[in-house]
């Protein structure tokens, strides 16, 4: 801080070193540089000193004691005036410095369905200044998001919305930038990064066997590649005659019967998300017992419940029996005419 002052007709520069919180004295002087100025005008004079709050007050001609009385720039005795004071200060801003590098949550890899992948830091003024931080979301191609927050708040980033966007892709790269800034300049920004889980893909599964007995039980099997080189699990789900839905690798016998179609699918899993369902091209279709020529054997169609089967469900099931093209389902139930 320095005050400028006229002394005659010379200006005189005066260096006052100040520290936070100090209370500034402004002494004016009459054009014989002898006299104390003591009959200063009222006027606001509050101002700022580093962001920090400052009183300017007056010295009393002679007596050394302090008043909070508000100076103006005009220096008077009697309406003569003497000269103007000009006042204005100057300080060196410590930038704020982050605490430590950023965090992500999740890190290492994001899964493609994340809604909000979170980026943290702290972040420190040795001037006591308020502080925001200023988040950058960037992928290869450049700034994707931007978010300005109060010190002690964190940025998301919507991955899932970015994918579904088209802005970002399975496997990108996406950096997380912070920059702190106060009111007078900004510190040095630090960064981190993650990428986009490559999701699974799993190959057609297959069953064994394909041709079961009533009795026998029956197995799904799929293989699959990870664009992480992740280690993949598989779930598995199983319908008879295009309904139902079994769950597990292994299918029991006693949930099918003779003739009926059974079809699995298969899901893979990275540990991060789980990939597209895949579904056996084959279907496997169980092997109907033997009967005596002209035997019509009559099932549920697979229905179960409190209602009867569909047309179609009846069609599936005795197709290829004595049964086929002989059946009419009305309203759940089974009408057949004896030949």
């Amino acid at each position: 801080f320095w005050e400028s002052y006229i002394v005659g007709d010379a200006w005189t520069n005066v260096d006052i070193p100040i520290n936070k919180d100090d209370i500034i004295g402004i002494i004016g002087v009459r054009h014989d540089d002898t006299t104390l100025y003591t009959d200063y005008g009222y006027g606001p004079f509050d101002t700022t000193i580093a962001g920090l709050p400052v009183t300017f007050s007056r010295l009393e001609s002679n007596s050394g004691s302090i008043t909070t009385a508000p100076l103006t720039t005009t220096l008077y005795d009697g309406g003569n005036k003497f000269g103007r004071t000009f006042m204005r200060y100057e300080f060196t801003n410590t930038a704020p410095t982050l605490d430590g590098t950023p965090t992500l949550n999740p890190a290492g890899i994001v899964a493609t369905t994340e809604s909000a992948l979170e980026c943290n830091v702290s972040a420190s003024d040795v001037d006591g200044h308020e502080i925001d931080l200023t988040y950058v979301w960037s992928d290869s191609l450049g700034v994707i998001e931007a978010d300005v927050v109060d010190e002690g708040q964190q940025a998301y980033l919507d991955v899932s919305a970015m994918i579904d966007a088209g802005t970002l892709v399975e496997g990108e790269i996406v950096t997380c930038e912070v920059t702190p800034k106060d009111s007078y300049g900004s510190g040095t920004a630090d960064s981190v990064i993650t990428h986009v889980n490559n999701r699974p893909v799993a190959n057609k599964p297959t069953i064994n066997p394909l041709e079961p007995d009533p009795d026998e039980d029956v197995t799904c099997s799929a293989t699959g590649s990870d664009g992480d080189s992740h280690s993949i699990t598989y779930s598995y789900r199983w319908t008879i005659n295009g309904g139902g839905s079994y769950a597990g690798a292994v299918l029991n016998a006693s949930n099918y019967n003779g003739g009926e179609g059974i079809r699995c699918y298969a899901t893979p899993n990275d540990g991060y998300e789980d990939g597209d369902e895949s579904v056996a091209s084959d279907m496997a279709i169980v092997v109907a017992p033997p009967v005596a020529p002209g035997t019509r054997i009559f099932t549920n169609c697979s229905q179960t419940g409190n209602t009867g089967p569909s047309q179609g469900q009846c069609d599936t099931a005795y197709n290829g029996t004595d049964l086929q093209g002989e059946v009419t389902v009305t309203s759940g139930i089974q009408y057949w005419t004896v030949p």
